[in-house]
């Protein structure tokens, strides 16, 4: 799987960032252009960084729909509280499985910002 993985990780893309804050918490939606990733073998996180001594927020966002456009479009979806603000956050993509510890054992992190 990791050759296979590193021959096809290139291949991802992010596409739009949606933040609904109409109400709290905020509903933020992120779209991933996977290419010829297999969506299970993915975990897409929100990521903040910690503040004021804390933990940094890390959140796993779940898959919501495909894209109408191409099979290889997914968004992910999740509820923030407002603080930290939306802003801070940065949507990220790791690979996904059993017995596999990232990044010790698999170094890629693929990062919308």
């Amino acid at each position: 799987m990791r050759h296979t993985l590193e021959q096809i990780w290139e291949s991802l893309r992010f596409g739009a960032l949606r933040v609904t804050s109409d109400t709290l918490p905020h509903l933020i939606e992120i779209d991933v252009l996977l290419g010829n990733l297999d969506p299970t073998a993915v975990r897409v996180e929100l990521y903040a960084e910690a503040i004021l001594g804390g933990d940094p927020v890390r959140q796993t966002m779940t898959w919501a729909r495909e894209l109408p456009t191409a099979s290889s479009r997914a968004v992910y979806r999740t509820a923030m509280p407002a603080t930290p603000p939306a802003s801070d956050y940065s949507a990220r993509v790791m690979p996904q499985r059993p017995g596999v510890a990232v990044p010790l054992k698999c170094n890629r992190i693929a990062w919308q910002r």
